[in-house]
């Protein structure tokens, strides 16, 4: 029977279920091959969010699944394996956050020096900055990282309150207070820079 030239739909991957199959089956390689092939490009976005750098973003991405191949040999399956990746992911991108803090206040030239008057950032790299995207990026950029966090996690991964209280070790009534706060603050820095009037 002709199909008029359409390819015969492919049954979409479940990777919950798959790597679920796979542990039960004592598999836990293609457990995480799974994991890696369902999830990885969102954990990878989920780190790139937070971190804003692609290849501190990469790194995360690889201690996550490095740390999940060893959880996953000592403890029972999660259940859910996409808010259990993006836990461990937010963990490690909190880990490089506070690092580069350290070193950072280490490597801070003294205040009135010239390597700290040129540490300004230059006037026409903000002329490029012309999209609502770029915009709202850099909003995000001036939130510390646990409330950059919390609006990815509800926001661009669409996850519950219910879902993000466990993962950020706080109450979902404290989680709606914080998010309707922040959200404020993001809205006034869009104002700042054009975007709303």
């Amino acid at each position: 029977m002709a199909t008029g030239g359409l390819a015969p739909a492919i049954a979409e991957s479940d990777p919950e279920r798959e790597a679920g199959e796979a542990l039960r089956n004592g598999d836990r390689r293609l457990a995480l091959t799974c994991l890696m092939r369902g999830y990885g490009d969102l954990v990878y976005r989920h780190c790139l969010g937070i971190l804003r750098d692609p290849n501190r973003a990469e790194d995360a991405l690889q201690t996550t699944f490095v740390q999940a191949w060893e959880a996953l040999a000592e403890a029972p399956p999660p259940t859910s394996f996409r808010c259990w990746l993006l836990t461990i992911a937010r963990n490690r991108c909190l880990d490089d956050a506070r690092g580069r803090r350290r070193w950072a206040r280490l490597l801070r030239p003294t205040e009135g020096t010239a390597e700290a008057a040129d540490s300004r950032p230059a006037c026409d790299e903000k002329l490029h900055d012309r999209t609502v995207e770029q915009r709202l990026e850099q909003c995000l950029g001036e939130l510390n990282p646990t409330s950059r966090d919390l609006l990815l996690l509800r926001y661009r991964q669409g996850l519950g309150y219910e879902q993000i209280a466990p993962m950020l070790g706080q109450t979902t009534g404290s989680l709606r207070v914080r998010s309707c706060r922040l959200m404020t603050v993001v809205r006034r820095c869009l104002e700042k820079k054009g975007v709303w009037s």
